[in-house]
């Protein structure tokens, strides 16, 4: 089932939810974020932007519609942002496989991990393959 479709709920590994996300500077901002794991009442996200300022640091999802993206969207890899659970709004879509895989391998790579299965059995709500993202 698709994140949008099932209401508010929690976040879950490899979805994409509008959220509050905080700017460096201060302030925040209601952003796409993807959500990469939770550790305990925080969650870690990347977030999603469609004016990357410097593209060696942003991914440009495969299949962003699926996720719920525009078609312009780019997410940040380069850096992990905790939310907790107040600051997400909705569920906009999920991840494409594809998508998913990438941006798993750089949050294991981030948080120091030599786990080496598969990217969606390591986080705290496993989403389990369904089929190639471009189907």
């Amino acid at each position: 089932m698709k994140a949008a479709g099932r209401g508010k709920g929690s976040p879950r590994a490899l979805e994409v939810w509008n959220a509050d996300t905080p700017f460096d500077s201060g302030g925040s901002k209601d952003r796409p974020v993807a959500v990469l794991g939770r550790r305990g009442g925080t969650y870690d996200v990347m977030m999603s932007t469609t004016h990357p300022n410097d593209r060696g640091t942003y991914m440009k999802p495969m299949d962003p519609f699926s996720a719920g993206l525009d078609s312009r969207s780019h997410i940040r890899t380069d850096r992990l942002y905790r939310l907790p659970e107040s600051a997400f709004n909705y569920p906009i879509g999920e991840l494409g496989d594809d998508d998913a895989a990438v941006l798993q391998a750089k949050y294991e790579r981030m948080r120091g991990s030599r786990w080496t299965g598969p990217p969606w059995r390591r986080t705290s709500c496993p989403r389990p393959p369904t089929g190639s993202a471009s189907t």
